[in-house]
């Protein structure tokens, strides 16, 4: 058996097991591209974040990702963009940089 198949063989009633105890199970899984993992997770899945890396992550791969999640029926919930630089945009840096206790994000955003 490969791996997908295996991975089908258990995961349904493993997520109903954990979904019994706890009131969020979250899964890590490996990219969307290039393994099958990801989109026949994304079917047991109550929903799906897909994890842009900023600066990194070609636009053709993610909207590659987008449509496999799609063609999988996946409940996509959302992008999450990480690993984001003050130089990749002072607006972004200036919003979000309080969460990652920022000392100089109580200043406005330069303008680039």
């Amino acid at each position: 058996a490969t791996p997908a198949e295996l991975l089908h063989l258990g995961i349904g009633d493993l997520l109903e097991q954990l979904r019994a105890r706890y009131d969020f199970v979250l899964i890590d899984c490996p990219p969307v591209l290039g393994f099958a993992d990801s989109t026949a997770i994304a079917n047991f899945a109550d929903g799906v974040v897909l994890v842009v890396r900023s600066g990194f992550t070609d636009r053709q791969h993610v909207a590659a990702s987008l449509r496999q999640l799609r063609a999988a029926r996946a409940n996509l919930l959302g992008i999450t963009l990480n690993q984001v630089e003050k130089r990749h945009g002072a607006y972004y840096y200036y919003e979000y940089s309080h969460y990652y206790g920022e000392e100089d994000a109580s200043h406005e955003p330069e303008s680039e």
